[in-house]
């Protein structure tokens, strides 16, 4: 009987390949163990991070044991671990981690650790910016290591990596995507929106004046991150310029 399943089993194999099929890919375990994460919040919060960038289906948090039980195959069982090493023990350097996946393309993971400084609603407002901004699906924060993770191709990654600079340093203030010099994105100091309000206030009036569609806010530096045509940036830049004066009132900006 073993014989005859043991040919049963090569009778299979060569049908498949035969047949132009590779075997399928068998799963793997693993059980990870949280040695920096304290809470059963961040346990879920990690967890939800590499269920989503990794696409893996088959995860659970044992908060008893802390640990984190996964299945998947062994490309998505690699980058799991990855992505599990770098957010439980991130240090301070490289603030940028980057993992390609193997028989991915031109797909890449990366994770940004943002200043330790940084509240949960600014982590929240820089993933919605670079999020919007780049139109990237997969993009997940982890709060408390204040790390952004995404996954992506290499022009998002490029501009991901930009948008991240942009918002915490004025210096950086134009980026064209690669392969399109009309397709511009701009981040605008304000030097005179005191609050969130008046911040709100402009940028209402420059999406609907101008017509872009992809414009958000980043408030505690009193930034607006927009993406455009090269003339809707110069535009918008009059606009700001025309309207961000001290003590300018809503009737005169309207």
């Amino acid at each position: 009987m073993c014989a005859k399943a043991m040919g049963l089993a090569w009778a299979a194999l060569f049908a498949s390949a035969a047949n132009g099929q590779a075997p399928a890919e068998q799963n793997l375990d693993r059980v990870l163990h949280f040695t920096r994460a304290a809470t059963e919040q961040e346990f879920q919060e990690l967890a939800t991070v590499i269920r989503a960038v990794g696409e893996i289906r088959r995860i659970s948090v044992d908060t008893a044991e802390r640990s984190l039980a996964l299945s998947g195959t062994p490309a998505q069982i690699e980058l799991a671990e990855w992505l599990f090493n770098t957010l439980e023990q991130p240090g301070r350097a490289p603030a940028m981690r980057e993992y390609r996946p193997a028989g991915a393309g031109d797909t890449a993971v990366r994770v940004f650790l943002l200043a330790p400084a940084r509240t949960a609603r600014e982590l929240q407002e820089v993933a919605t910016v670079v999020r919007s901004i780049g139109d990237i699906r997969w993009l997940f924060t982890y709060n408390p290591v204040k790390a952004v993770t995404l996954r992506g191709t290499s022009d998002q990654m490029a501009l991901a990596e930009w948008l991240i600079h942009a918002l915490e340093s004025p210096d950086l203030r134009e980026f064209r995507m690669p392969g399109n010099a009309d397709d511009v994105v701009r981040v605008f100091y304000l030097a005179h929106a005191e609050t969130p309000q008046r911040l709100q206030e402009i940028a209402v009036l420059v999406r609907k004046t101008i017509g872009i569609r992809r414009l958000f806010l980043y408030t505690a530096p009193r930034a607006l991150a927009v993406r455009g045509t090269a003339e809707q940036m110069l535009s918008a830049e009059r606009l700001i310029q025309e309207h961000d004066k001290p003590g300018a009132s809503k009737d005169a900006r309207e």
